[in-house]
């Protein structure tokens, strides 16, 4: 019998056991098990079967882990929606509905929040995990590029723009700005924090200024032409987590991509390594591999009400 139930401290052996090629690199469950734990603002969840027959170990006659798998509920700061993540099946337990009970939990856990609705992200090269979330309920709000790669530094001046670190002043054009963008609306009007797409609203962008992690750019009349949100993650690497840009303007971006790397290099001393994340548009694409950024994996942000 099937039993869904939190985590235990104990569980970690078991769980890396199959959670290692999950990827072609590898997985990263065994980095981030301890904060998912010990995480208060969500819950790390087991799938368990009763031990039978199946559990016996041949040789020992000592039963074998009954754990199948593992997933991780995020209550998202806006306490509005909860974000899934780390859905984790043993390879011998697959195809029997695994990880639709661990979503079902984790969508009872959104109700126990109170939070109106959940979200996911999904590789386009993982076709079972999308069918996994169509069966469940989830649409398709946006696609996604994921960029990672060293810039070449080839732009000398800024040709009239002025890039700087937004203040409180500018939120007002920014939100002007973002109400008439295309990249805002394939965006799925969201941001990228540490793998979670969160949306991007006038609570969230007070938030971002306040911790000098957002970026724009001026033209000479002082209108906004871009925009930059800007982080450093767990492995101290750069992150651009959203990029906004007008067809139109599109060296705007290389300046504001080089204007995060040199507020990084005088802060940090790190080097031209960054991740950048970006709504799928073929214009900032160009400009990426302009600039020398060639590696790219694409995602898509799902979303269902809860």
């Amino acid at each position: 019998m099937l039993k869904i139930r939190p985590a235990q401290l104990n569980d970690r052996n078991d769980v890396l056991k199959f959670c290692v090629n999950t990827f072609d690199w590898g997985d990263y469950m065994d980095q981030v098990w301890n904060n998912w734990y010990s995480d208060s603002n969500g819950r790390l969840i087991i799938a368990e079967y009763e031990p039978d027959w199946r559990s016996i170990e041949p040789d020992t006659g000592i039963k074998s882990s009954a754990i199948v798998g593992v997933a991780h509920v995020y209550l998202c700061p806006n306490r509005n929606m909860i974000w899934l993540e780390g859905i984790r099946i043993r390879s011998d337990y697959r195809r029997r509905h695994i990880a639709t009970e661990l979503i079902r939990k984790m969508l009872e856990y959104g109700i126990e929040q109170n939070a109106k609705e959940s979200a996911a992200i999904v590789s386009t090269n993982n076709v079972q995990s999308q069918q996994l979330m169509q069966s469940n309920g989830f649409t398709t709000i946006s696609k996604w590029n994921y960029f990672n790669g060293y810039v070449t530094r080839n732009i000398s001046s800024v040709n009239g723009y002025k890039v700087k670190v937004a203040v409180l002043d500018d939120i007002d054009s920014i939100l002007i700005y973002l109400k008439s963008s295309e990249i805002f609306r394939l965006s799925g009007e969201s941001y990228v924090d540490m793998w979670r797409w969160y949306p991007l609203d006038s609570t969230s962008l007070h938030h971002l200024i306040i911790n000098k992690t957002v970026l724009v750019a001026k033209n000479s009349d002082y209108s906004i032409a871009g925009i930059a949100i800007i982080h450093k993650d767990y492995d101290k690497q750069l992150q651009i987590q959203y990029l906004d840009i007008n067809v139109n303007q599109l060296s705007v971006l290389k300046h504001l991509i080089l204007y995060a790397i040199d507020l990084d290099c005088l802060n940090t001393k790190q080097n031209d390594r960054l991740q950048i994340f970006s709504p799928q548009v073929s214009y900032i694409n160009l400009v990426m591999k302009f600039m020398g950024i060639n590696q790219c994996e694409e995602f898509l942000l799902y979303k269902r009400k809860i």
